[in-house]
């Protein structure tokens, strides 16, 4: 049964820090943050959506540092949602917040209130990489605050991102190794986009900072795509949502797809040898991922010598293929 959520945006609330690459207001194309009040009332209407009623949707607090905020506050949005889990409306809550905001006590008032899932917005393990980003964090904080949290019986969720300053493909890969060691299971990879009016806006105008381009985001994220798969970590996303208002960096309306259709196109030519005709089947929803964007993939096997056909089978499992 696929899980899927009820997402509630409470941008910048309580972080303690601005970092240089963060607006969230325009990341998460809220313009303010919801009342306590507010997210009764979305939750309440939402148990119409008989979708939802399926046993597996959380109630997600997404855009600020959650655990950072005023406590009693903190404690309003999880009495506001707590209800909706004690009567079995939906499974549980999920929230996002820093690894400098997660302490013992903390853990105790997120677990009487139902809270299942913790992400950590973390971003790199590389000192360097965070100390240039402004995160106001080490490596050790946020490996320590995984373990806590893991130890504590929450499911952990790590965020990261790729191409931030000081940042390289052999650290986001190092970065991603370290996720799997901890033993984390889901994980979103955010390529950098540089938003308007952030200070690493300032610094792309200043020609302090140089973003990805598509071609090496994409180079990257399959790279860690391809990684976390091997490791049973769920990738839940890639890439950021299409109000977030960037002036430069690798944004492409169907950047997870891209991601995808390379994976796969590297996977098929480890499996099949050049001058050679294959039939290789995929199910109808992966089509346009196998094929590629633009026909991307079909361009490139004939271009580099794979005489393959992709054919829609509605047998084959999302994300599988079958060569023949």
């Amino acid at each position: 049964m696929k899980h899927s959520n009820i997402s509630i945006f409470i941008p910048h609330l309580g972080c303690p820090y601005n970092c240089i690459f963060c607006d969230q207001y325009k990341i998460t194309g809220s313009d303010c943050a919801v009342t306590p009040s507010d997210v009764y009332s979305l939750l309440d209407s939402c148990k119409k959506d008989k979708k939802l009623l399926n046993g597996k949707t959380q109630i997600a607090f997404f855009g600020g540092s959650f655990t950072a905020i005023d406590k009693n506050l903190m404690i309003d949005y999880l009495k506001a949602a707590s209800g909706f889990v004690s009567d079995c409306t939906f499974d549980s809550i999920r929230i996002s917040t820093r690894p400098d905001c997660i302490n013992e006590e903390i853990l105790d008032t997120l677990r009487r209130y139902n809270v299942k899932t913790i992400e950590l917005g973390i971003q790199s393990f590389d000192d360097q990489v965070l100390t240039a980003s402004g995160r106001g964090y080490s490596s050790e904080t946020a490996i320590d605050s995984c373990n806590l949290i893991s130890q504590s019986g929450f499911e952990l969720g790590i965020q990261m991102m790729c191409g931030l300053p000081c940042d390289t493909q052999q650290k986001d890969l190092e970065t991603a190794q370290t996720i799997i060691d901890l033993s984390c299971r889901q994980v979103r990879i955010y390529p950098v986009i540089v938003i308007k009016g952030t200070k690493l806006c300032q610094m792309y105008e200043n020609g302090l900072y140089t973003p990805l381009d598509l071609d090496q985001a994409v180079d990257t994220c399959a790279k860690l795509y391809t990684l976390f798969c091997q490791n049973d970590v769920t990738i839940l996303k890639i890439g950021l949502h299409s109000s977030s208002d960037g002036v430069a960096g690798p944004f492409h309306p169907a950047f997870g797809e891209l991601v995808r259709s390379k994976v796969f196109y590297e996977s098929v030519i480890k499996e099949t040898s050049k001058y050679k005709h294959y039939n290789i089947r995929v199910a109808p929803s992966f089509i346009s991922v196998a094929i590629g964007n633009s026909k991307i993939n079909l361009r490139k096997f004939k271009d580099n010598g794979y005489d393959i056909d992709i054919i829609s089978d509605p047998n084959i499992d999302r994300e599988k293929y079958i060569i023949e």
